[in-house]
C-alpha cells in the first residue's frame, strides 16, 4: 500500500528545498515555465519563507511513500480561499509517467476540496505553455479539458465539474488502484 503526500513547501527540509530548486532550474522544467529564468538559491528560500504569510498561493512537494517526485501549486487563490490556477511538474525523471497520477490528484483536490465549489466554468481556466504540446494533449485527451482561448504563449483550458464526474472513477481505477494507494495526505 502506498501513501501519497502533498507536503506544504513551508514544511520542507533544507534538502527538499534545494531539490525543488534543482528541479525547477533544470532545462527540462524551466523551459516549460512562464518564468524561464534560473532562480538563485537565496531568492528561492526567500520565496518559500514568504509562503508562511500568504493566502493567495500554495505550493506542495508531491511524494509517494516519502519519495519526492514533483511539485503542485495553486496560485491566484481568491480572498475567500476559493479558486486558483494549478500548475504541476514531475521533477524526478525516474517518475515521468507519474504526471497523469499527479494531475488526477490535483483535479480531484480542486473539485472536491475547494470551499465547496463544485461547478467550474470557463472563468476557472488553467494554462499550458505552447512549447509543451504533449501536456496540452494529455489534458485534452485524458482529462477532457476544453479549450477556452489561446495567445502566442499559452493555451487556456478548463474542466467542468460534470465532465470530471463522468471520468473520475475510471481514471482512479487506471491511475490510483494499480499503485494500491492507501491514502492521500494534503498538508494545508
Amino acid at each position: 500500500m502506498s501513501i501519497v503526500r502533498f507536503k506544504n513547501f513551508i514544511n520542507l527540509t533544507d534538502d527538499e528545498k534545494r531539490l525543488v530548486l534543482e528541479w525547477r532550474n533544470s532545462d527540462r522544467v524551466r523551459l516549460n515555465m512562464l518564468n524561464k529564468d534560473i532562480i538563485p538559491l537565496e531568492n528561492h528560500l526567500r520565496f518559500i519563507d514568504s509562503l508562511k504569510n500568504r493566502n493567495d498561493c500554495k505550493y506542495w512537494l508531491f511524494m509517494i511513500d516519502e519519495i519526492p517526485i514533483g511539485v503542485f501549486d495553486l496560485v491566484d487563490i481568491k480572498p475567500d480561499g476559493s479558486g486558483g490556477v494549478g500548475g504541476s511538474y514531475i521533477g524526478d525523471i525516474n517518475y515521468n509517467g507519474y504526471g497523469l497520477l499527479l494531475n488526477y490528484l490535483l483535479f480531484d483536490y480542486c473539485f472536491e476540496n475547494n470551499k465547496g465549489q463544485k461547478k467550474y466554468t470557463k472563468e476557472d481556466c488553467f494554462y499550458v505553455m505552447k512549447n509543451n504540446p504533449r501536456t496540452y494533449k494529455m489534458h485534452k485527451n485524458i482529462f477532457g479539458a476544453k479549450d477556452f482561448a489561446e495567445d502566442d504563449e499559452k493555451w487556456y483550458l478548463y474542466i467542468d465539474y460534470d465532465s470530471w464526474v463522468e471520468i473520475k472513477d475510471n481514471l482512479k481505477k487506471t491511475l490510483c488502484d494499480p499503485l494500491e494507494i492507501e491514502k492521500v495526505i494534503w498538508e494545508i
